[in-house]
């Protein structure tokens, strides 16, 4: 069952084991591949479905499934990149669920699954320290934006910290 806001009323939408399916129109996601397609999928976790769009390479996109965006989120990716997206795995994708599965255990805090990282040089700065937080402490947006320095601007770090997409594996604020 996933809950939702849509038009200012909680909607209450049962998910079948294919949340793209639910929630993306017929026809949006092609079914064959070629190299120059970014591949998608989903996978439950213990916080809810993922959505991990990837190539052979790395993975572009890696994010907890909003209904209200994802059509949005997956046609702007596509647009970015000047490619078309297909459903189906990669050895990337198998990769970050088994680092998924072991981070969700608590054995790992480790990822190794390569991430094709786009933003601005701000928004990339900001990700690379996210990554350096020692694991189980917590830093506020002013901390980070010392850290980087530039001290006042911590609203900036907050939204280059919203666009992180790569969820979990750069984490928000550990």
């Amino acid at each position: 069952m996933m809950v939702y806001w849509k038009e200012g009323k909680m909607v209450e939408k049962r998910i079948s084991k294919d949340p793209l399916k639910d929630f993306l129109p017929e026809g949006f996601l092609k079914t064959h591949r070629d190299v120059s397609q970014v591949t998608v999928t989903s996978f439950e976790t213990p916080l809810g479905p993922m959505l991990c769009a990837s190539d052979e390479e790395g993975i572009y996109l890696l994010d907890f499934i909003n209904p209200q965006k994802l059509a949005c989120e997956l046609f702007s990716l596509s647009k970015a990149l000047k490619r078309s997206l297909v459903r189906g795995e990669t050895t990337i994708t198998t990769q970050v669920k088994q680092e998924l599965e072991i981070y969700f255990k608590g054995e790992s805090f480790l990822f190794k699954t390569p991430c094709h990282v786009r933003g601005t040089p701000f928004q990339r700065k900001v990700w690379e320290t996210l990554q350096k937080i020692p694991v189980g402490e917590t830093w506020s947006y002013l901390d980070l934006a010392q850290s980087i320095g530039y001290p006042t601007a911590y609203r900036a770090v907050a939204q280059a910290n919203r666009t992180n997409p790569f969820v979990i594996l750069v984490p928000c604020h550990r």
